[in-house]
């Protein structure tokens, strides 16, 4: 097989060095070169076949550069990692010099827009929070009266929870948005009580190919965020669960009519206990994606075969059998770990490891 040069983006985070470890995994024949346009964190990550550092995504001169690489590498597609930049990119896919799979521009701007999607998804009737935008103190009012008790406070764009905050105080809302400078970029939602759940799905022409359900158990340094989320687990468990499923499924069939590429549905569980649709992230993968590998459901391979044309060696269900009681587990300074257990164990006495 014939050796393609692909392109990630974002190259010095932890998604894009998940991905890399995904294809890496298998026997995938690939060129992976890296790009990161943080002069630091571009030495962070390994296993790429070379690295470039280029202007970051709201710069004129990232459009022209990511062309030069792809000139000079003679990359044949390229993958954006970072949402940022899957923002960018799905915008000008008309001007990038190499093949994407990115799912429609339309598909993109609504998820990228926290508020507008639940909006747009609470009209169509898919589980998810209750949001209101808040442009002012009366729509801050408003949303404390009809959401009751606790509130939770987000910024409408961005990703790893950048200014989540949970709030019973009305008036802590209004000095967090103040701290912000946040009028009209943070939406009071809803306080869904229950399971941090993820969907991730791969779809070619409106077709579902391939899925995988989890859960986050702990988040990496939680202690130091006022909401005890920062965006990526510590442990994450990998489940199979018909709700989340049906309403991973349904929620990508509603904001396009074709699928197509990788979309990831984050969601929490409501008073209810039903998973509640929180928000999309389009066309990339979540940070924990190697774990799928280790599981044997390497959804990111499958979804380069697709995206390269070529024929995919492994043949997965479009529903992940994930087995019993398989554990992604992370910390900062040390590589992840997976585990899988016939059954949990009990602290209450000595445990051999």
């Amino acid at each position: 097989m014939t050796k393609s040069t692909i392109i990630l983006t974002g190259c010095g985070g932890v998604p894009t060095q998940n991905v890399l470890w995904s294809l890496r995994h298998e026997q995938t024949n690939l060129r992976i070169i890296g790009v990161d346009c943080d002069s630091h964190h571009i030495y962070r990550t390994k296993d790429f076949d070379r690295k470039y550092l280029i202007p970051r995504a709201d710069d004129p001169r990232y459009i022209d550069t990511l062309n030069q690489v792809i000139s000079k590498e003679k990359a044949v597609f390229v993958h954006p990692q970072p949402d940022v930049e899957v923002g960018v990119l799905s915008e000008k896919r008309k001007h990038i010099d190499a093949a994407m799979y990115l799912p429609d521009n339309d598909a993109v701007k609504l998820s990228h827009n926290k508020y507008d999607l639940l909006k747009a998804l609470k009209k169509a009737s898919i589980p998810c929070a209750e949001t209101f935008l808040i442009r002012s103190e009366a729509d801050l009012d408003e949303a404390f009266e009809a959401l009751n008790a606790k509130v939770w406070i987000r910024l409408i764009s961005g990703a790893g929870g950048r200014g989540s905050l949970p709030v019973e105080n009305r008036d802590l809302a209004k000095h967090w948005i103040d701290y912000w400078k946040g009028w009209g970029k943070f939406s009071a939602e809803e306080y869904l009580p229950g399971r941090n759940l993820a969907w991730q799905g791969v779809f070619k022409d409106g077709e579902l190919i391939g899925s995988i359900a989890w859960e986050r158990i702990r988040y990496i340094i939680r202690h130091v965020s006022p909401s005890g989320i920062t965006g990526t687990p510590s442990v994450a468990k990998l489940i199979d669960d018909d709700d989340v499923h049906e309403i991973g499924l349904s929620t990508i069939e509603r904001i396009t009519k074709t699928p197509t590429g990788v979309f990831g549905v984050d969601m929490r569980g409501n008073s209810k206990g039903i998973p509640s649709v929180t928000e999309i992230n389009p066309g990339r993968f979540f940070t924990p994606s190697y774990m799928y590998a280790n599981a044997g459901y390497n959804l990111v391979k499958t979804f380069f075969d697709m995206a390269l044309g070529r024929n995919s060696t492994q043949t997965l269900p479009k529903r992940a059998q994930v087995p019993k009681n398989a554990f992604w587990i992370r910390a900062i300074d040390l590589e992840p770990t997976y585990i899988q257990l016939d059954k949990l164990p009990d602290p209450g006495e000595p445990i051999d490891i």
